[in-house]
């Protein structure tokens, strides 16, 4: 699966389906949002501008906390947005807030040099 652009779990199933589709192959930008946030919106504008340019390292999948709402415990959410990156079922960082394509090709790289290092329990998805 190669997008251009962001896509958006529908449910907590559809979730985890693309996030373990994903995973193995990409590295995986899950985004936590609600409609009524601002910064969420920014958010996204950058994120599909730079997974287009980064498509091959890497996807990127919306998930709307007000849809969705035991995801926050799930991933202990504490504000919105917050980024998540997976690869291969593993949580590799996190962070909150607002996020520039700077800073998200800085994760990246955060994230492939923490994936080749061995695994810790609390980094495997549910």
């Amino acid at each position: 699966m190669s997008s251009k652009k962001p896509v958006r779990a529908s449910s907590e199933e559809k979730l985890f389906s693309l996030i373990d589709r994903i995973s193995g192959h990409s590295y995986v930008f899950l985004v936590f949002s609600a409609p009524w946030c601002g910064a969420c919106t920014k958010q996204y504008g950058v994120l599909k501008s730079w997974v287009k340019k980064n498509k091959d390292d890497a996807q990127a999948v919306i998930a709307d906390i007000e849809r969705h709402p035991s995801l926050t415990n799930t991933f202990g959410l504490r504000s919105i947005p917050t980024l998540v990156v997976i690869r291969g079922n593993r949580k590799l960082i996190k962070v909150n807030g607002l996020q520039s394509k700077r800073e998200l090709g800085k994760l990246l790289k955060k994230a492939q040099d923490a994936y080749v290092q061995a695994p810790t329990p609390d980094q495997f998805l549910g």
